[in-house]
């Protein structure tokens, strides 16, 4: 399981280094489906020239939210449809009907799509399939991203679920991950910071350890575990 050396930044704006994966802040919504297809083009330019893995702003594709995963290749290795809508933002769009778990090099990862992240039954889900690494891209009213908004999403789902979540918006970035696995014991590997670019280093292995010394799932439900612990990665 590789080690991420995440950059933050505007869309487009060359990485710092070193960096293997750079997540985009996007300051719209959403890409407008008309867009769609020369934003994606752009980012798969972007994500071969750079070397890098790309995980781009948000778009509308076939009347649907959508985050995506690029390689460094510039291919598609993920698409996920949002499974919840922020209505006032998107209130004609339609919803996803799961949630998909992604092999990678750096584990077995998921896309949470906007306000996804903010539902602990999509986040269940693609825990309960494996995955040992979240990514997700949101977009908040300014009024909206406050330190309570932030525990009772990223940081409470790192905590719950005992994996690395790497959150980005339009108001700023952060990751959070199991608390015995960062270096300050407070669930943050990168406090939530509006300054971009944005630098910092994820382990997967360190999250997996703790959840396999500590996992909650086990501890609710042993004889489920028990049972289907080869489908759930135990």
């Amino acid at each position: 399981m590789s080690k991420l050396s995440v950059c933050f930044c505007y869309s487009f704006v060359k990485p710092k280094q070193p960096t293997n994966f750079v997540i985009f802040s996007e300051t719209r919504p959403a890409i407008p489906e008309e867009e769609g297809a020369e934003y994606l083009k752009r980012c798969a330019q972007y994500a071969r020239h750079s070397r890098v893995y790309l995980l781009p702003g948000l778009f509308v594709l076939h009347g649907q939210l959508c985050s995506c995963l690029l390689s460094p290749e510039g291919k598609l290795l993920a698409v996920q449809r949002a499974a919840y809508l922020n209505l006032l933002q998107h209130p004609d769009l339609k919803t996803g009907e799961k949630i998909d778990v992604f092999d990678t090099e750096f584990g077995k990862l998921a896309l949470l799509t906007d306000v996804d992240l903010f539902h602990p039954e999509a986040v269940r889900c693609a825990a309960m399939q494996g995955a040992q690494l979240l990514l997700s891209v949101q977009y908040f009213d300014p009024y909206d991203l406050t330190a309570a908004r932030l525990r009772s999403g990223c940081w409470a789902m790192a905590q719950e679920h005992q994996l690395p979540i790497l959150m980005t918006s339009n108001q700023g970035c952060c990751i959070c991950a199991p608390c015995p696995a960062t270096a300050g014991g407070d669930g943050f590997i990168l406090p939530l910071t509006s300054e971009l670019p944005a630098l910092a280093t994820v382990y997967p292995h360190k999250s997996a350890k703790v959840r396999q010394q500590s996992g909650l799932l086990p501890l609710l439900n042993p004889d489920f575990c028990q049972r289907y612990s080869a489908q759930l990665g135990h």
